[in-house]
């Protein structure tokens, strides 16, 4: 009786170290797959934050060029239409502004009832404010092709969700 038992309890060692193993193997890889999970979400957060950046450094050199006036000759070549340089400044400030929304919605930082509003914010500004449509068909060939055809959906149908 003292070998079955013997038997028995070598038997349940081995299943528990077994049970053990599997145990481990689920919580190693439950843990790796948040590992993944959580840098992938940095590494959208790193390059959303990148591109926040250069806007942000885009917007300091227009809105520089903007309010100095020895500056602006420089840029608009002397011309006497300073008014039409201004209100392109202004324009690609708020094409930019509307770029780096889009680009943060597409990295999953917006929710889907946010999206939504500042979709209609950017389709008002596109169908209402003439200085938007009319620099957005002289420098959409700089912005990425898909916010190109975000733009256009947008101003073609409304919002796209």
């Amino acid at each position: 009786m003292s070998v079955n038992i013997i038997s028995i309890l070598g038997e349940f060692g081995t299943l528990i170290g077994s049970l053990t193993s599997i145990l481990l193997w689920l919580v190693t890889r439950s843990t790796l797959k948040e590992i993944k999970k959580q840098n992938n979400a940095f590494a959208r957060s790193l390059e959303s934050e990148t591109i926040s950046k250069i806007m942000n450094s885009h917007q300091t050199i227009f809105l520089n060029v903007l309010n100095n006036e020895n500056l602006k000759p420089k840029f608009i070549g002397y011309s006497d239409d300073s008014s039409k340089f201004d209100e392109a400044i202004i324009g690609t400030l708020l094409i930019n502004h509307f770029s780096m929304i889009y680009n943060f919605s597409q990295k999953g930082f917006l929710s889907e009832d946010d999206w939504c509003g500042l979709q209609m914010d950017i389709s008002d500004a596109f169908s209402s404010l003439p200085i938007v449509r009319t620099r957005w068909v002289e420098i959409k060939k700089f912005y990425s092709i898909d916010f190109q055809e975000f733009i256009k959906k947008l101003t073609d149908h409304g919002r796209v969700i």
